[in-house]
């Protein structure tokens, strides 16, 4: 939406749909880390708004002229997380 569209308020869009849009990093963290009742947390919201990724080709300073949140990017994103979480108990006992 964000290349294609001339989407009047991106901040807002992000406010009103920042769950829905995340939902896909959520369940997947969920199944990773074996626990249905997760809920959605700062990481993972921090997660989707890393589309901004996606959408440099637009121009470096394109997300900050929409208004959109700055994703946090430290070292602790939720793969890195999860990487760490999911390793292979056996496969690391018969290393």
């Amino acid at each position: 939406m964000l290349q294609v569209c001339a989407v009047s308020n991106p901040n807002q869009l992000w406010i009103n749909h920042q769950e829905n849009l995340s939902e896909d990093i959520l369940h997947q963290v969920r199944i990773q880390q074996r626990n249905m009742d997760l809920e959605f947390s700062t990481k993972i919201l921090n997660e989707a708004l890393i589309i901004e990724d996606k959408v440099r080709s637009l121009g470096e300073s394109y997300m900050k002229s929409v208004r959109l949140p700055q994703p946090n990017r430290d070292s602790s994103t939720i793969d890195d997380v999860l990487r760490e979480r999911t390793y292979n108990v056996s496969e690391l006992r018969r290393f």
